[in-house]
């Protein structure tokens, strides 16, 4: 029973051994993976579900440009803070989930604390609402992250097998 655990527990403190280049293309990749089960998700609250209309299609349309929006302020707000943390991480050979998680959850108190303090001198950059909702995905591309890195990891552990067979 406590090696079945292990065995599930495994992939969640394994550390990350990655490259540079590897964080950089995972977080690139990280917001087009991410924002397919937020679409969805998003569709499925929001679409009337009592008829079928035109209006479903609106919905799809204007959820689309809503998950842009957000893949737009991860780029701008989020994805250079966490390439640095990353690098940080892997530096001290700590990259592994918990730690993405731990500044994932940082940065999702960080950036609305910034936006209230901006807010409160009176310059509106973009509604306080939609921080909201978009720290609501931080945790959806932080594991998409995790991911991304995980499999990139297993990707160049097999690669190496396949060249050095020792």
């Amino acid at each position: 029973m406590n090696t079945i655990l292990q065995k599930l527990a495994q992939p969640f403190t394994q550390k990350l051994i990655v490259s540079k280049v590897q964080i950089w293309r995972c977080l690139i990749q990280t917001p087009f993976y991410a924002c397919i089960p937020i679409y969805l998700i998003l569709v499925a609250f929001f679409a009337p579900d009592h008829y079928f209309s035109i209006e479903i299609f609106k919905v799809c349309y204007e959820m689309f440009l809503l998950v842009l929006y957000i893949a737009l302020i991860y780029f701008i707000l989020v994805f250079l803070p966490s390439y640095f943390v990353q690098l940080l991480l892997r530096k001290y050979q700590v990259l592994y989930f918990f730690s993405i998680i731990a500044y994932a959850l940082l940065f999702t108190v960080i950036v609305p604390s910034l936006i209230i303090i901006l807010n409160t001198a009176q310059i509106n950059i973009i509604s306080f609402r939609f921080f909201l909702i978009f720290c609501c995905f931080s945790l959806t591309f932080a594991i998409t992250n995790w991911i991304l890195l995980l499999r990139s990891t297993h990707k160049a552990q097999t690669f190496s097998k396949l060249k050095f067979p020792n």
